[in-house]
């Protein structure tokens, strides 16, 4: 039965559409007994057995593998790979650092999934019983030493108020601990050691972004937080702080710690659709840290892995863009910000050997790919259209071209055109953008300019009032994108603001002065009245 299985999950693997239902819950982000001792489920009848081996094979074997150890056919396009459970190292628990965890906490992983990772929530497909089922197959038949011994757990309290002074504490502590060393200065995973890191299996792994609450993948709550400090993530370069400090400080201390790892969260996607770009009278940014951009509004923006046309990207590097916009009449300004850890202004690398399958074998791949620059396009509609119609978001198609300007890091600045993702981008032979970027602690600014109006039949004309539309996307060097390895967004809209009428000010101090005399002549009926009647 496991044969056929295999067979049949390998040969769907070859397909678009099989590998899309395969680990679809994975790559799509925004679309991952109280004090139970392990073996406190009791045991384990034949049927609940039986039941959880079905569960495991069907849900859980193509990543996790026939024998629970990270080795299943899908194991090698993700990144990070499937957990090996014989290895019995696992990151998300309640118990100190070196321990397997509790029953509750692997039923907790999967009912919940893990952020930025191939593994989905389960709870609304799966029932209370069948999560337990598989959980209790795995724990049973895969884990070494499961049930043979209490594990300590760690009490986690109630998180306190937080406070600025205790923010401040946190930050003293989170250098005295070097934390900075992988995850960086302000948070953005650029320490020093980041570019060197691997788990306990010699596998590459990254620091975590901590300004990104969507990607914490055990919990972003300042008690999520707390208790990764306390616990440590088995398996990887997260040591656990718990016996760091003393008994009589350490609570106060790791919430400290976790509170100002908290207040490093920022620029959280949202629901807003629209760059507005202000209209100013003075000349427009000259750089992407001049004063000026804290007049206009940020909007950030949720981009993902590039799955439409082959070789298919599942794991991109950027996952978000944060856009500001400003114009004064002739030209716009656009300041684009992102997160990447490594700056990378390399380019003419080696392709490297993709695998043959429509999807990037990463074992294959990485190691063997690049140097390849880092790079961020906007694209616009090429033109204008009635309706809510645009083209389509990745690169237009034929009838519906697009305009795309695109920045590398190695210096380069072009404006394309396209119609489709299958005839790629054409550039023009000339063009008005001007381009110039900055990167500093894990973080790109970039600034395009060009006039509002080309004259070009390739050009959008940007005209004020008019909902463009815009979308963006990215390639992480470091992580090997390049060409249709890269993370894309959907279409949102870029508004710059109308200049106000001069009808609107004449009209305005006519009003004033009418008010004004109707005041006046009633001030006056007033005084005229009083007077007659004394």
């Amino acid at each position: 039965m496991r044969s056929r299985l295999y067979s049949a999950i390998r040969q769907a693997y070859r397909t678009k559409w099989g590998i899309l239902s395969l680990i679809a819950g994975g790559l799509i982000i925004a679309t991952a007994a109280n004090n139970v001792f392990m073996k406190g489920a009791g045991p384990v009848s034949a049927q609940a057995q039986a039941n959880g081996e079905s569960i495991y094979e069907e849900r859980c074997a193509f990543c996790h593998g026939e024998n629970g150890d990270g080795n299943g056919p899908v194991a090698p396009y993700l990144n990070p790979r499937p957990r090996d459970f014989t290895t019995s190292q696992f990151k998300f628990r309640t118990t100190v650092s070196g321990e397997l965890p509790l029953r509750e906490n692997v039923i907790d992983i999967v009912e919940k999934g893990v952020r930025g990772t191939a593994m989905p929530s389960w709870e609304e497909i799966l029932t209370e019983s069948e999560i337990g089922a598989v959980v209790d197959y795995v724990t049973q038949n895969f884990v070494p030493d499961w049930g043979t011994y209490e594990p300590i757990v760690i009490p986690i309290p109630d998180p306190p108020r937080v406070t600025q002074s205790m923010i401040e504490e946190g930050e003293i502590i989170y250098q005295e601990l070097q934390c900075d060393r992988c995850h960086g200065q302000g948070g953005r995973a650029d320490g020093p050691s980041a570019p060197t890191l691997n788990d306990d299996l010699g596998f590459p792994i990254r620091a975590a972004d901590l300004t990104k609450a969507w990607r914490y993948k055990g919990g972003s709550e300042l008690a999520d937080i707390y208790t990764r400090f306390s616990t440590g993530m088995n398996g990887t370069p997260m040591p656990s702080f718990y016996d760091v400090f003393s008994e009589e400080e350490r609570e106060a201390k790791l919430w400290a710690l976790s509170a100002y790892v908290r207040s490093l969260q920022a620029n959280q996607p949202g629901e807003t659709s629209v760059v507005r770009a202000n209209r100013i009278s003075d000349p427009l940014p000259a750089t992407p840290d001049d004063p000026v951009w804290e007049q206009a509004r940020p909007v950030s923006i949720f981009l993902t892995g590039q799955v439409i046309a082959s070789p298919r990207w599942q794991t991109p590097g950027v996952d978000g863009v944060t856009v500001r916009a400003l114009h004064n009449d002739e030209s716009v300004a656009l300041l684009v910000e992102w997160h990447d850890p490594f700056q990378d202004t390399e380019g003419g690398g080696n392709e490297g050997d993709t695998g043959d399958t429509t999807y990037v074998n990463l074992d294959q791949f990485l190691g063997t790919a690049g140097p390849f620059p880092d790079a961020l396009a906007v694209q616009f509609s090429q033109s204008l259209s009635e309706g809510t119609q645009k083209p389509y978001f990745f690169w237009g198609q034929a009838g519906q071209p697009v305009n795309v300007w695109k920045w590398q890091a190695d210096g380069s600045v072009t404006e394309s055109n396209a119609a489709g993702f299958d005839n790629g981008l054409r550039p023009q032979e000339s063009n008005d953008i001007t381009a110039s970027a900055t990167w500093a602690e894990g973080q790109y600014r970039l600034l395009f300019t060009r006039p509002l109006i080309t004259g070009k039949a390739n050009d959008i004309p940007l005209v004020p009032g008019e909902f463009i539309p815009i979308a963006f996307q990215a390639w992480e060097g470091s992580n090997g994108e390049a060409g249709m390895r890269m993370s894309l967004s959907s279409w949102y809209s870029l508004l710059l603001e109308k200049p106000v009428p001069a009808s609107v000010y004449a009209y305005t101090a006519i009003s004033v002065i009418a008010v004004a005399a109707a005041e006046w002549a009633l001030v006056r009926r007033a005084r005229g009245g009083s007077s007659s009647g004394i």
